[in-house]
């Protein structure tokens, strides 16, 4: 689903948008990717998932936390376990709206970040569960929210 088409909608616009998908039937994960069974009868990965499998290697540390954290713009580190950013809006519907853009962007990656919501703000707090801490999944989740017209 593209939510902006390339155009910057109001968020009315968006929200309507996303409520009108949101509603509409979906075909279970299981059935689209059925095709997709390599011949040990394992998934293959689709584009859109993050490349790093749950529960491999640990959290990332040092210097390579450093380099991750140094393209997330507008992100910080919070006791080298989760990446934080803060949102400002001009009312409660743009932020809303854009939670909602999170939202999609969550399950397309297949990893979701806490969100806060509040009155023209917004707050996305990311980590790994699986690796207790951060994984590139977590900066690349970033990335995309980075991505997302407000």
């Amino acid at each position: 689903m593209s939510i902006n088409n390339g155009h910057k909608q109001s968020p009315a616009a968006v929200l309507s948008s996303v409520t009108a998908e949101m509603a509409k039937p979906r075909v279970a994960e299981s059935a689209k990717r059925s095709g997709d069974r390599s011949e040990n009868g394992a998934t293959a990965p689709s584009p859109k998932e993050t490349p790093v499998p749950p529960g491999r290697g640990g959290p990332l540390q040092g210097e390579e936390l450093g380099s991750h954290l140094s393209r997330a713009v507008g992100w910080e580190l919070v006791h080298d376990h989760h990446i934080v950013r803060n949102f400002e809006f001009p009312d409660f519907r743009s932020a809303l709206a854009f939670v909602v853009q999170i939202g999609e962007v969550a399950e397309q990656q297949k990893h979701h970040p806490d969100i806060q919501l509040g009155w023209g703000k917004v707050q996305a707090t990311t980590w790994t569960h699986e690796v207790g801490g951060l994984s590139e999944n977590d900066f690349i989740l970033a990335g995309k929210i980075n991505q997302i017209p407000r």
